[in-house]
């Protein structure tokens, strides 16, 4: 049960988790199937897990992708959008990502938020500086 509180305040706090978030504080991700078996943990997404009981905002796909792609950026539509800068509601989440960068197989996200349908990805030669990008810590 000592593990099970763990990863639950690791939910509670983060928001999504995953299976590596797990690993790192040294649990085994077996874990996290038993959780969801008995009803604690939900899985969105391939190795994404939130609090069965969590309130799920209307950017929870934009959360989900940048989970699965780390170092990927909100922007254009979707950046505009969040930011309630744009009456356009995006039919797609559009990311920015380096050129180099290794790209997981993205689906579309969870069926929390089936608005969101796919994903574009535009790449660019070098990072954009850091100071232009905001980080968002729950969905």
């Amino acid at each position: 049960m000592k593990h099970y509180t763990e990863i639950a305040q690791l939910a509670a706090d983060k928001g999504i988790i995953s299976a590596s978030d797990v690993e790192e504080l040294g649990i085994s991700r077996n874990y996290l199937y038993a959780m969801c078996r008995e009803g604690l943990l939900e899985r969105t997404a391939r190795g994404l897990y939130v609090l069965a009981d969590s309130d799920v905002s209307a950017h929870f796909g934009l959360a989900e992708i940048s989970k699965r792609i780390p170092g990927a950026v909100i922007s254009l539509i979707s950046a505009l959008n969040f930011h309630e800068l744009t009456t356009q509601i995006p039919h797609e989440v559009w990311l920015s990502i380096p050129r180099d960068t290794w790209l997981p197989g993205v689906a579309a996200p969870s069926e929390l938020n089936d608005s969101l349908c796919r994903s574009e990805l535009l790449g660019f030669q070098r990072r954009t500086p850091d100071a232009s990008i905001q980080a968002h810590s729950k969905p």
